[in-house]
């Protein structure tokens, strides 16, 4: 681990939330704002176009002016890098695979050399740069499937996401661009932790579809379906292929379509598990809970139910909102964290704007603010809970945790763990 990497030692939690890219730029001033009143210190600014750092939005501001404004208002950065949404890397077709693949460092190089440049001023500035985004074997898929559409086209990714050669070939090279680029700056990868069984949907049922597809087409790796169903052993192979990071970022959301009941306390025993197999620090980079989509209409608790006077008219049913839930999750979260080896909190996400055509339905719904009638940024129940939960945690150790061996039930065969 690189000097800089100590600053995830027993010294410091990293108190901090998800800004969506996009609102980063368009709400820099706005955001920068109301954070300062907040005990939140990190932000990462994700997914951060860093192949067009310095496209102008409406505001005249680049993506880099932006990232600049929040280094110079205080705030530490954790910036994914060369994350392949369409948005940053445009829509990738078989025929040019190879060759998006190659072309991983140089983009890497380039983006994190003028970062650095352009936040060369602020001494005591830290940034951990993220290597890609979600690097499990199913989010790629997911990601790429027509409902979703975040990244294109689909049979790319499919191969890209199950071909371990060619997935490590460019992880390998966007690692190797940031160390080359800062070469003092922690990395760190993520993985989404929730396992497809747990929440399963019509797209984990399409994904799995068309996996089985391109298996029967020998397209596929032979352990792809194992992999795709446990994000573990996609942690191994990383581990394997990739060692030099410093960092594990894990994702949870175990109610993005399945909203009831708000779950959330299994989120700290997923921390340990990981932080105890790979011995490095395990941070949760992204959780959070949706109030739009399906499942989310206020539903009615103990309906029908009356106090024994009979000559009272109170009913003694209420209704659970969205918002209540999205608050209970963040409880259940919170308190599992707080009890497991976290080293770091980034709920998703402190805003989306809701003239954006984001999908599926339920990513407008993890926003933590909202504008209010008076066009004021106005923060739900479960932000000023997690604000008063910050203000409550201290300096956490790492727990003791047991060598790296212990990973090897999780490992892939031993002929695949060649670089």
């Amino acid at each position: 681990m690189s000097d800089n990497g100590n600053l995830l030692g027993s010294s410091e939690f990293l108190k901090g939330m998800n800004i969506h890219a996009a609102e980063g730029r368009a709400f820099t001033l706005e955001l920068i704002e109301f954070l300062k009143k907040t005990p939140i210190e990190w932000v990462r600014i994700h997914p951060l176009p860093t192949r067009r750092l310095r496209t102008k939005g409406m505001t005249g501001l680049s993506y880099l002016d932006a990232v600049e404004k929040f280094a110079q208002a205080g705030f530490n950065l954790i910036l994914p890098i060369d994350v392949g949404v369409k948005e940053n890397v445009g829509i990738i077709t078989g025929n040019h695979l190879h060759k998006f693949v190659d072309e991983s460092y140089g983009e890497s190089f380039r983006a994190v050399k003028q970062i650095e440049t352009r936040l060369s001023r602020f001494k005591d500035l830290k940034i951990i740069y993220g290597i890609e985004n979600e690097i499990d074997t199913k989010e790629w898929i997911i990601q790429s499937l027509p409902t979703i559409a975040w990244r294109e086209d689909t049979a790319t990714w499919l191969r890209l996401s199950t071909n371990e050669d060619l997935k490590y070939k460019r992880l390998g090279y966007i690692l190797e661009a940031i160390k080359e680029a800062a070469p003092d700056r922690p990395t760190m990868i993520n993985v989404e932790a929730d396992d497809p069984a747990d929440d399963w949907t019509s797209s984990t049922a399409f994904m799995v579809a068309a996996q089985t597809v391109a298996s029967s087409l020998h397209l596929l790796e032979k352990d792809a379906r194992t992999r795709m169903n446990n994000y573990r052993i996609d942690v191994a192979t990383a581990l394997s292929r990739l060692r030099d990071f410093d960092i594990i970022g894990l994702d949870n959301y175990p109610n993005y379509f399945t909203k009831l009941p708000p779950r959330g306390s299994e989120i700290g025993e997923k921390v340990n598990n990981v932080a105890k197999r790979t011995h490095k620090p395990v941070i949760n980079l992204e959780f959070g809970y949706t109030t739009t989509g399906r499942g989310t209409k206020p539903i009615n608790v103990f309906r029908g139910s009356r106090t024994s006077d009979p000559n009272s008219d109170r009913d003694h049913s209420f209704q659970l909102s969205p918002e209540d839930n999205q608050k209970k999750f963040f409880v259940n979260a919170l308190s599992s964290i707080e009890s497991s080896s976290s080293q770091g909190t980034f709920p998703w996400v402190l805003m989306i704007d809701p003239a954006s055509g984001d999908r599926p339905p339920e990513e407008k719904g993890f926003t933590l603010l909202k504008i209010g009638s008076n066009r004021m940024l106005e923060p739900v129940a479960a932000f000023n809970y997690y604000i008063s939960w910050l203000e409550t945690i201290k300096s956490k150790e790492l727990a003791p945790l047991e060598s790296q061996t212990e990973i090897v039930e999780e490992k892939v065969p031993s002929e695949r763990k060649t670089a």
